[in-house]
């Protein structure tokens, strides 16, 4: 049945189809006005490639602000990631290595032959020889290291002063670890005792 065109009071038409009919005119309105379509969409490209070379700048600055901030997004969706399942990524890595130990040595190789990393190296060395803001040499920086273990006790300055002074080897400490908290009580009372005598 067709529908009837009505008008409002003042005389202007009111829509004659249904909101069916109209949603399907929407999608298909290149069909009802082919000639119209084609005039419209030449138009418009012509107004597009102007636009275009007009504001070519614009277009590149908003695509470069555009993948910044999908980077950054995705830096850090990687950081939350990498928190959440370290453990699981960790033993892939561990697998991965095992089971390719000359294609990690290649990598390896690879990494390190870059200017990049050589540079980052370089940098890294020479906050490392900075400690305290006092620069410290190569030949010395083991010193450095054999003072702060002397000082502070660590297990290996003792295990290292009980296989030089007794007659006891690794295996015999590792299966009786309390001889080196025996030793550090021992060294603490010589050191107290040479202190109370100065």
């Amino acid at each position: 049945m067709e529908h009837l065109k009505l008008r409002d009071n003042k005389g202007r038409l009111i829509s004659y189809l249904t909101d069916e009919e109209r949603k399907e005119r929407k999608k298909n309105s290149s069909k009802y006005n082919s000639e119209k379509t084609k005039l419209y969409n030449a138009k418009y490209k012509d107004r597009v490639k102007e636009w275009t070379e007009k504001n070519k700048e614009v277009l590149k600055e908003k695509k470069r602000l555009y993948y910044q901030n999908k980077k950054q997004n995705f830096q850090e969706y990687k950081k939350k990631y990498y928190i959440e399942n370290k453990e699981k990524l960790d033993n892939i890595n561990k697998e991965w290595a095992l089971k390719n130990k000359n294609k990690r040595k290649e990598h390896l190789i690879k990494h390190l032959s870059k200017p990049e990393t050589k540079h980052k190296r370089l940098i890294y060395g020479k906050k490392y020889r900075q400690l305290d803001c006092v620069k410290v040499s190569i030949r010395n920086r083991s010193k450095k290291r054999g003072q702060i273990e002397r000082e502070e006790l660590h297990d290996n300055y003792v295990l290292s002063r009980i296989i030089n002074n007794c007659n006891i080897t690794r295996e015999q400490i590792k299966q009786h670890p309390e001889i080196i908290e025996v030793q550090k009580l021992i060294i603490k009372t010589k050191r107290l005792c040479k202190t109370s005598q100065n």
